[in-house]
């Protein structure tokens, strides 16, 4: 029962959470990572970036509902969305 509650809290959480990915970064090769979120998390909120503008649209659709954006990809990315967020 313990299990099935924790597990039960983290999807709760990740409701919360958007993912931002650039499909540029890990030799072009971003699906597994993907495959694994949509398999453990089912519906999440995420965008496959593909312009800093489109970026910055998309923080901006989702800034109200989301508490966590994470930047899956390298210092470019994560300099993209940090830049918005504290903008």
């Amino acid at each position: 029962m313990k299990h099935h509650f924790i597990r039960h809290f983290n999807l709760i959480l990740m409701e919360k959470v958007a993912f931002i990915i650039n499909p540029f970064s890990a030799k072009k090769n971003y699906q597994p990572f993907l495959d694994a979120l949509l398999k453990k998390v089912g519906n999440p909120i995420y965008y496959i970036s593909e312009s800093i503008e489109g970026t910055f649209d998309f923080i901006r659709e989702n800034f109200d509902r989301v508490e966590i954006f994470v930047a899956v990809g390298g210092d470019g990315t994560i300099s993209t969305v940090a830049q918005k967020l504290i903008n």
